[in-house]
């Protein structure tokens, strides 16, 4: 038996109570069913919603209606993250580049000045407790791991866009 439309959908439904009442919502149809139990109201719900399919395939919409966004406009939105992302770059390299402006001295920075600044903090952590330096070591490693995944895929790219449904949920500690 072929699978029609109305088996295909995987509808988004939201469950609503309210003044003792239940309402079963579906944003991407507009279809609603409501009743005085939940079963009464998914009752409703499905009929309803089988009814506006139903029409929808008679009326050979369906391929319109119940089709996935075209690729065109997927990569119109990947365009436009792409943009504003590189917007958002720029903006902080501006910034970045007005703070050092207002905070460096007016010479220009060369290599032998970050160079001496590496000796400084060497000089410096020299007169650290053990325990401070440990500490200070463990945070720069953490920081190092944690952005290595960055420095990969800054480069080494991927070919195509992630799709989001392939990130595992985050899990929240209790």
């Amino acid at each position: 038996m072929p699978e029609s439309e109305s088996d295909r959908l995987g509808p988004q439904v939201t469950l609503v109570e309210k003044d003792g009442r239940f309402y079963l919502f579906d944003s991407k149809l507009a279809v609603i069913g409501s009743g005085d139990g939940i079963e009464e109201a998914y009752k409703q719900f499905i009929q309803r919603r089988d009814l506006y399919v139903s029409d929808v395939e008679k009326a050979g919409m369906a391929s319109i209606i119940f089709a996935p966004p075209p690729k065109a406009m997927r990569m119109r939105v990947l365009a436009e993250l792409s943009m504003f992302l590189a917007k958002t770059v720029l903006v902080i390299l501006v910034l970045a580049g007005l703070g050092a402006w207002a905070i460096a001295p007016l010479s220009p920075l060369s290599m032998s000045d970050v160079a001496d600044k590496v000796w400084d903090m060497g000089v410096d952590m020299q007169g650290m407790k053990d325990e401070q330096r440990r500490k200070l070591s463990l945070g720069l490693g953490e920081v190092s791991r944690q952005l290595r995944p960055l420095g990969d895929i800054w480069r080494n790219p991927p070919k195509e866009p992630l799709d989001p449904s392939a990130i595992p949920p985050r899990k929240v500690k209790e």
